[in-house]
């Protein structure tokens, strides 16, 4: 729809970034879900831009790895 188109496009500029993404089912372990949205903030959707191919379980995984290891 036209609200998806926008809010695809502009989300990360609130803070809002997409959890299960299409044809990222074996990276997530969920079924692509063009709804499901996770605020994570504008900072962080900036960081998951820039160094994780703006894939939030991306970002996830590296900060949990990088929590258990300082």
């Amino acid at each position: 729809t036209k609200a998806g188109i926008w809010l695809d496009t502009n989300a990360s500029r609130f803070g809002f970034s997409l959890s299960f993404p299409k044809g990222y089912e074996e990276i997530t372990g969920y079924r692509w879900e063009c709804w499901h949205y996770r605020y994570i903030g504008v900072e962080a959707c900036v960081l998951q831009e820039k160094y994780f191919q703006n894939i939030q379980q991306y970002m996830l995984e590296f900060l949990h790895l990088w929590k258990q290891n300082t």
